[in-house]
């Protein structure tokens, strides 16, 4: 695969590229800075119905106006319930309008120059009329602010792209627009494990300036993910800590699964006996849905896996796949650098879709 095509940064004079994977649970957004090195943010996928948050004037903060309505978009309120973001619908909901305008508005240059690179389940990723919704859903108006309302400025062009093939794609292209020699010839299985679904794809580069090639046979989607490890840790928390139950919110405890500590009333519990037993729990229900790429990891020279989940489950993927595991240099980002990897450097030439 060529990706020689380097525009450091810009398709034109003017405009930006931005790589954003937009999951249920948080958008990870790549760009370049003027130098052209890589930016990185991680923005909290959390958005509330009606304006929840006011400051010291009483005025409303943090509020987002779509299709009339109010929303807020920001941590979770304990009293109010956040959008359930994870279903099938996401990529086309007001969630994802607003949750992608809030994530753009912190990269600090003008959204109306950037071309963004976004992903789709790999199992829709080619269908032009899903890309085509979903670029719909994001032409949408949304406005910031309650008086006056301010009409947030919409991305020059949208490119849609695979999850789990945008993650191959990283470690294809390194950062400076280099294609990685190593992987002509190979299969590798990229796993993606995120909050709420695993995906699998098994990717092939024939080198030579040749198309990659996706395994169709070898690639699905799973609704299994790291929001399983969450549930089971909760309910082992709550056991424990009884008195507490209800500070033991969905958020607080996703955040101890990665710190393996929980502070309450002022102090500071070790709980990593109970994050290592929900980690098995939660992986025995994950394993099922790796069964294309396990069938496949005999053959493929590489299993990669990414996302949240790579790194929560690193000892249980390593077990499961002794011989051929390769880690990669940031699972988390992995899908949104290689957006942006492709879009700086291959685009428009060898786009796999188009918005």
């Amino acid at each position: 695969m060529d990706v020689s095509n380097s525009s450091d940064g810009r398709h034109g004079d003017d405009e930006v590229l931005v790589g954003v994977d937009d999951g249920s649970s948080a958008f990870k957004v790549v760009y370049g800075d003027s130098n052209g090195n890589e930016v990185k943010l991680l923005v909290s996928a959390v958005v509330s119905g009606g304006a929840l948050e006011t400051d010291s004037a009483g005025r409303s903060v943090g509020v987002l106006f779509t299709d009339g309505e109010a929303f807020t978009v920001g941590p979770p309120v304990a009293s109010v319930a956040a959008f359930n973001t994870a279903n099938d619908g996401f990529h086309t909901s007001q969630a994802h309008r607003l949750l992608l305008a809030n994530a753009l508005s912190q990269v600090g240059v003008p959204v109306s120059k950037m071309a963004v690179g976004l992903g789709l389940p790999v199992g829709v990723a080619f269908d032009a009329a899903v890309k085509a919704q979903k670029t719909g859903n994001c032409a949408k108006d949304v406005y910031a602010g309650y008086e006056p309302r301010v009409l947030l400025e919409r991305p020059f062009r949208l490119f849609h792209y695979a999850q789990s093939v945008g993650a191959y794609l990283s470690l294809l292209i390194n950062p400076a627009g280099a294609e990685n020699p190593a992987l002509t010839g190979l299969s590798v299985a990229v796993v993606d494990i995120g909050s709420y679904t695993t995906d699998t794809v098994v990717v092939r580069n024939p080198g030579a300036g040749q198309s990659l090639i996706l395994v169709k046979s070898l690639t699905q989607s799973a609704p299994v993910g790291v929001s399983i490890a969450v549930d089971e840790l909760q309910a082992i928390l709550v056991a424990r800590f009884r008195e507490a139950h209800k500070a033991l919110t969905y958020e607080r405890v996703a955040g101890a699964l990665v710190t393996r500590t929980l502070k309450l009333f002022g102090k500071e519990h070790d709980v990593s006996s109970e994050v290592v037993a929900a980690l098995e729990t939660a992986f025995t229900r994950i394993k099922p849905s790796l069964t294309a790429t396990i069938e496949s990891a005999a053959s493929a020279d590489m299993v990669v896996p990414v996302g949240g989940g790579a790194v929560l489950f690193s000892e249980q993927l390593a077990r499961l796949f002794p011989q051929n595991l390769a880690v990669h240099d940031d699972p988390l980002f992995a899908n949104a650098l290689g957006y942006y990897r492709f879009l700086r450097f291959a685009e428009p030439a060898l786009a796999t879709s188009r918005g």
